[in-house]
Order: structure tokens, then C-alpha cells, then sequence
């Protein structure tokens, strides 16, 4: 940090090519979708660079990292709500084609009706985590699929354990809630 704060360029590229792929997946499984969130991981990065003077070493590096990452994506979600929502006219010729609504989730084609009811099912619990208040989402995020420890999602989020373990235990019960036919199919 102290040579990406004097400008060495080579410095910072080190610290994006370490780091990238977390932010990255941290963005995506945050607002998920692919373009936001490699616009959402480049904002993140820029905020490093030009907050690089900045940075003090009381904790690791890459827990200040995060505490950003958290913040930035907190804030998108806070920017998006004020954002008016603007809707595109359905093509009715595309839905009629299609024999279904145009808000239908499109399905992929090819491969066997296991694979098949596999994406599905993937793509339920991407939009059930998706539809979580958005400090529920990303404590799971953390937790769940960047294997932070309680401590460390409370240092990133800036909050107390116990703030930690309510936010998880509240996600959970969400997740169990819209998707408990998916658990009670598997038993």
C-alpha cells in the first residue's frame, strides 16, 4: 500500500491480481450480475488506489480490503434503491413465441433432466440469496461462500459477533422459508 500510495503502478496491479478473483466473486454473489459486478469489483479497486495514502496497518491488509468491498457494495445497494425503475415494454410477439411471460427465468437447454433440475435448482438459491436485506446477504456471502469466520465478518462489517450471528441466523431462516420445498425434496 505504501507503493501503490507513491504511484507505483506495478504495485497496485500486484495487489488486483492477488485479490481480484475475491472481489470479484464477493460483487457477483453479492448483486448478481456479471457486468455490475466487474463494474462493482473496479469501483472497489479504484477506491483502494486513490484511498491508498490512506490505509493504516492496524489490522491485515486484506481485512480493510473487505471492510471496503462491504461498504462499497452497501452503498450500491442503497444507490440502487433511490434509482428510479424503469421498465421495458414487453415484446408480446417475444411471448407469445415463447408460450410463456416475458418475467419467466430462462432455462438453459441441453444436458440430461438431472443437470437440468440442478441449474434450476442453483438458480433458486441465487435469487433467494439475492433477495435478502442486503447486510443478511453479504454476512452470508462472507460466511458461507468466502469462509470468514464470525470475527472476521464482524471486523469487515464493522459490527459486534453478536450482530454477526443475528444477521445469519436471520438469513438463514429466509433461505429455509422460500426455499423449503428445495430441502424437504432432498430428504
Amino acid at each position: 500500500m505504501e507503493g501503490i500510495a507513491r504511484g507505483d503502478e506495478e504495485a497496485f496491479r500486484k495487489l488486483v491480481d492477488r485479490y481480484e478473483r475475491q472481489i470479484l466473486n464477493l460483487a457477483y454473489r453479492y448483486c448478481g450480475d456479471a457486468q455490475e459486478s466487474r463494474d462493482l469489483a473496479q469501483e472497489i479497486f479504484l477506491k483502494v488506489f486513490l484511498n491508498a495514502g490512506r490505509w493504516k496497518p492496524r489490522a491485515r491488509f486484506s481485512t480493510w480490503l473487505f471492510r471496503v468491498a462491504v461498504n462499497h457494495c452497501l452503498n450500491y445497494t442503497r444507490r440502487r434503491a433511490r434509482e428510479p425503475v424503469v421498465m421495458a415494454k414487453p415484446d408480446p410477439a417475444l411471448s407469445e413465441a415463447a408460450g410463456q411471460s416475458c418475467t419467466a427465468i430462462p432455462t438453459v437447454s441441453g444436458g440430461s433432466p438431472q443437470e437440468s433440475a440442478e441449474r434450476q435448482r442453483a438458480a433458486r438459491v441465487r435469487q433467494a440469496v439475492l433477495s435478502l436485506p442486503p447486510r443478511q446477504r453479504l454476512a452470508l456471502i462472507l460466511h458461507r461462500y468466502h469462509g470468514f469466520s464470525y470475527r472476521e465478518i464482524a471486523d469487515h462489517m464493522e459490527c459486534s459477533l453478536g450482530a454477526v450471528e443475528s444477521l445469519l441466523v436471520r438469513a438463514m431462516d429466509r433461505l429455509r422459508a422460500s426455499l423449503g420445498d428445495l430441502v424437504r425434496g432432498e430428504q
